[in-house]
């Protein structure tokens, strides 16, 4: 959904807010008194709706509020007014007062399906799912030609875990607009959660085929190869969300234990590094890297990676036991038995078994 659309008001609507009150001319002056009144009034309503739209225009959305708030004191029952006071608002992402002024819309001009579709979006933004149900379903009473409303209805419905409700109401939106992909990446989504992934993966495609940019989408489509066991659609999936988020650490991450699993290290060691060039401190992606180096026999790069993983890790007894096993296969034995001593502790003040096991072996071993 389009922000301007999900938002209900175009900007359009700041530009025709005027009232022009014609000028009736009568012999008795207190009629011509008043008329003059509503003049001056109306003059003053245009000169800070034309003031304020400038100011939309610059993208200075607080003076343009400050202006429009100042209209609807002069025009109290202009309904548009307030609409375009809440949108505002809502691109400022003040939810919240957009709310109160979309009520005030909706109050004045109660048939109008906008102003209720506006009032439930910014509703849904705030987390009131209830009550944007209901603005929701009143927007369809209204209208029932638009998808969007039916969109939205969906998506607070699946906030609240009806499923049945959310599928009725993005299979409608879909009735509507049969290339909406935002319903099918909903329908999909739903269908995921409920185990049943074979389902899922055609919605998530035609949404993928319909935006192929939309990475949420993507990842839900990868997740759902992955339950279907199918790890060769996943990895291409998860490929092509990390070509669209470069800067996603733990998309990376998931394409680097892909392809260890698959033993294709030298592809896995680039995947992690991706990963750690985002996320510097993201222990994981360092101990693979350490994994890989000393499975290669690769070992000062990997005395290298553990000792850069024990500085982000420095409870990590597994870091402390792969750097004594690095040490020891590269004849470094005083250092390497620090290391497993180090191990032993952080195992043992953890209760890790196993861990305190394989420590405990390779200190005897060592000092035998």
């Amino acid at each position: 959904m389009q922000k301007s659309k999900l938002l209900g008001i175009s900007l359009v609507l700041l530009g025709g807010l005027a009232v022009v009150i014609p000028t009736v001319a009568t012999a008795e002056t207190l009629v011509v008194q008043k008329n003059r009144s509503k003049q001056a009034i109306s003059q003053q309503l245009n000169k800070l709706l034309v003031q304020g739209r400038k100011l939309v225009d610059a993208g200075n959305w607080s003076g343009a509020i400050a202006l429009y708030q100042k209209a609807a004191k002069l025009e109290q029952n202009n309904p548009r007014i307030f609409s375009g006071i809440g949108y505002l608002q809502g691109l400022k992402g003040d939810f919240a007062s957009a709310a109160v002024a979309y009520r005030q819309a909706v109050a004045l001009e109660p048939e109008n399906p906008d102003f209720h579709y506006a009032l439930a979006y910014s509703l849904g933004k705030l987390g009131e799912n209830a009550a944007a149900a209901q603005a929701y379903s009143r927007t369809i009473e209204l209208d029932r030609e638009n998808p969007n409303a039916y969109l939205g209805l969906g998506v607070v419905m699946l906030r609240q875990g009806n499923y049945n409700s959310a599928i009725a109401a993005y299979e409608k939106a879909l009735a509507l607009d049969p290339d909406n992909a935002s319903a099918y990446g909903f329908l999909g989504e739903i269908l995921l959660r409920q185990g049943r992934s074979l389902e899922a993966i055609p919605m998530l495609q035609k949404s993928a085929k319909i935006e192929p940019d939309n990475s949420n989408v993507l990842l839900s489509l990868a997740d759902a190869w992955g339950k279907q066991g199918n790890d060769t659609a996943k990895l291409l999936t998860l490929q092509q969300v990390a070509k669209l988020e470069p800067d996603n650490a733990k998309v990376h991450l998931a394409i680097g234990n892909m392809l260890l699993a698959e033993k294709d290290f030298d592809n896995a060691l680039l995947a992690y590094e991706k990963a750690l060039t985002v996320q510097p401190n993201l222990v994981t992606a360092q101990e693979a890297i350490g994994n890989i180096l000393l499975m290669r026999g690769e070992l000062k790069p990997a005395i290298r990676a553990y000792k850069r993983l024990i500085v982000l890790s420095p409870q990590n007894g597994n870091a402390y036991y792969s750097l004594g096993v690095a040490l020891q296969q590269q004849q470094q034995i005083p250092d390497a038995i620090a290391a497993f001593s180090r191990a032993r502790e952080l195992y043992q003040q953890r209760g890790q078994v196993e861990g305190l096991r394989k420590a405990e072996a390779a200190l005897k071993q060592l000092q035998t």
